[in-house]
């Protein structure tokens, strides 16, 4: 790890960490608005096919995703507990619950490279050693979550990774 990179906790550099929209789901009609499920994110990308659907109303508009967030299931089986998928705009989505909100802070850390870094092996095993079991599943807290460490570049450097591993 180069010198000059630093080593912090995922709350240093993230904001968020917060669970989605407990509104009743409903069926798809006019005046419904898509919300995201664990199903929605379980290819590690967001498959509006799997979404959900709420009755809109004033209650969700701190739900609704921007690009940047990044969905994170929190509660899940222990080989896929740590899933995690980018919101990058393509349809309007609103944040479900059981998927945990992170929230990159454009100053410190480019979101595509929190992605990046959230479903690299070194995390996720830093998330698997920190679950707690339940019945058929285990999660991990919030409090741990924000906990975790994560190398951090400076953002031009980011960007080039970044860069880089979009052409890959």
């Amino acid at each position: 790890i180069p010198g000059h990179w630093e080593c912090v906790r995922l709350k240093n550099v993230c904001t968020g960490f917060s669970n989605g929209t407990t509104a009743d789901q409903v069926d798809f009609l006019d005046g419904t608005v898509s919300v995201s499920r664990i199903e929605t994110i379980s290819k590690g990308i967001i498959n509006y096919e799997k979404v959900g659907h709420v009755q809109y109303s004033n209650n969700l508009l701190n739900y609704r995703l921007q690009v940047g967030d990044i969905l994170f299931s929190h509660i899940n089986s222990y080989e896929r507990v740590g899933n995690c998928a980018l919101y990058e705009g393509e349809h309007p989505l609103y944040h479900g619950m059981n998927l945990m909100r992170i929230t990159p802070i454009s100053k410190f850390a480019h979101y595509k490279f929190i992605h990046y870094y959230l479903i690299s092996p070194l995390f996720l095993k830093q998330v698997q050693l920190k679950c707690k079991p339940a019945i058929n599943q285990v999660s991990i807290p919030g409090k741990y979550v924000k906990d975790l460490r994560l190398t951090l570049p400076p953002l031009s450097e980011q960007r080039s990774i970044v860069s880089f591993l979009d052409s890959k």
